[in-house]
């Protein structure tokens, strides 16, 4: 009822929802009455991470998070999956925003069709807000130069969070035909040379992945 109340902000009822009674109707009022009914939190956490991996959006954090709250701008195309993982989770779309607030969340909070971008982000713990911090992509692949190329292409990776990557080039059937990468990394941007001489002609998927990303790109070789 109080996340329906801040979305659509009737404002002749935003003073029935003021749980902590501070003047203000906002998230801290929603994690209030949870802890009211579930009981209080000890472990609050000082921040939240917020990843975003292409069209993906997750947290991180320290410690328990009560609410997030989010504005988003995008496209007439956009649309949003919001987590099942979630005492609550609801959006508002009006136009080409969308306000959305989720409610003890666990890592993930939305799935989207179409590019947006993150306008606001609000977070609260058990008793305050927390500060936020929006991580890019956890890998990203700078554009391929030459491309179409012969024999050989360069081009960026960008990791953004420690831990196990793989880059594998695709042919279009499918098919693994080279692996340029298999192993631990540290965040950091690193220059990678493809040499496909020993291949022929065609289109070739790049693609890159971590336990939560994925990042691909298509390059063309022609000889």
């Amino acid at each position: 009822m109080i996340v329906e109340l801040i979305l659509n902000n009737p404002s002749d009822e935003m003073h029935q929802a003021d749980m902590n009674q501070d003047g203000i109707t906002n998230i801290l009022d929603v994690v209030a009455l949870v802890q009211a009914i579930l009981g209080t939190r000890t472990n609050d956490a000082t921040m939240i991470e917020v990843i975003r991996d292409v069209n993906h959006v997750m947290i991180s954090s320290d410690g328990y998070v009560g609410a997030v709250q989010m504005i988003l701008s995008h496209g007439d195309d956009f649309s949003i999956d919001l987590t099942n993982d979630a005492l609550v989770a609801e959006y508002r779309t009006y136009n080409n925003s969308t306000t959305l607030i989720v409610v003890n969340p666990g890592n993930e909070l939305f799935y989207a069709n179409g590019e947006f971008e993150i306008i606001e982000t609000i977070a609260a713990n058990g008793n305050n807000f927390i500060d936020a911090v929006i991580i890019p992509s956890l890998i990203t692949l700078g554009d391929a130069y030459p491309n179409p190329f012969n024999p050989s292409t360069t081009f960026d990776v960008q990791v953004a969070v420690a831990g196990h990557v793989s880059l594998n080039v695709y042919n279009l059937k499918g098919n693994v035909v080279g692996s340029l990468i298999n192993n631990s990394m540290n965040p950091g941007n690193y220059n990678i040379t493809w040499d496909a001489s020993n291949l022929s002609s065609g289109v070739y998927l790049l693609r890159a992945e971590t336990a939560n990303s994925i990042a691909t790109q298509k390059v063309t070789l022609v000889k």
